[in-house]
């Protein structure tokens, strides 16, 4: 959805929360679109859905309403009134588990709750099923990445960085650090083992960053360091013809958009 006409004139400001802020704007924008997605539904499951939301604000089930209107007030009063700021935020990661019991596919109503959080100035985005403190795309594409790293102990020690950085009402943030360095530990790990196995290397690629816009001689310079501080044999880098492609004086260097490319030497 593009910008409000205020915002685009620059006659206010996009909202922007803090990570312990749930304005009644977000929480109004929440629960109409509760509304509107199921609680409205004229399909017969109101009730056992109303029955897993009660018991997980912790409500006793004998005292729900009977009607849906009613059911539905008192749902809008927790959402917007009631609910500290980490149980609205709560109540918003547990409706994608609600919903997928039922067809709604979790990632797709993850995804529509991503623009809302968004537009809204939201501190927090879905990374998988955790909400957390992560709100660039790109940052919540690589975590998600991670997750599912062919490295195992990467995945594991991911989620639980994850579950730290997203724990509320009080992030343990120290040991999240700690956990997202132990995997950068267990991939160098992993990766070292693979290259040990190896009998000859002939070429390396080196990413030129995200998205690939790294200066070269930024890169060239990085690339001569690592080589004259490894054990490596020397590094010549093979010089590549194409459009995309610039010819600097240093050699036979030759960076790019996406990286550059080296052959070790014989």
């Amino acid at each position: 959805m593009p910008d409000r006409f205020s915002v685009q004139q620059g006659i206010v400001a996009p909202p922007s929360l803090g990570l312990k802020e749930a304005s009644e704007e977000l929480r109004t924008a929440f629960y109409n679109w509760c509304a509107l997605t199921f609680l409205i539904r004229d399909d017969g499951r109101w009730y056992s859905r109303c029955q897993v939301l009660w018991n997980f604000m912790h409500r006793p089930l004998d005292e729900m309403p009977l009607t849906p209107y009613d059911t539905q007030r008192h749902l809008k009063l927790y959402l917007i009134r009631e609910a500290h700021w980490w149980q609205f935020y709560d109540f918003v990661q547990f409706i994608p588990y609600v919903l997928s019991s039922e067809n709604f596919a979790r990632r797709q109503t993850r995804a529509e709750l991503n623009d809302l959080l968004a537009n809204e100035g939201s501190a927090y985005r879905f990374v998988e099923d955790s909400l957390a403190p992560v709100v660039a795309p790109v940052e919540a594409e690589e975590v998600e990445k991670a997750l599912h790293s062919p490295v195992a102990a990467v995945g594991v020690q991911i989620a639980d960085a994850l579950a730290k950085l997203s724990a509320r009402p009080h992030p343990d943030v120290r040991n999240s650090i700690k956990e997202s360095i132990s995997a950068v530990e267990s991939a160098l790990k992993e990766w070292a083992h693979f290259y040990e196995i190896l009998p000859r290397i002939d070429v390396v690629f080196v990413p030129g960053g995200d998205p690939g816009h790294t200066e070269p001689r930024a890169m060239l310079a990085f690339l001569d360091r690592v080589a004259r501080q490894s054990a490596c044999p020397a590094v010549r880098f093979r010089s590549l013809q194409a459009d995309k492609w610039h010819r600097y004086i240093a050699g036979d260097a030759v960076a790019g958009d996406d990286g550059v490319t080296m052959m070790l030497a014989d």
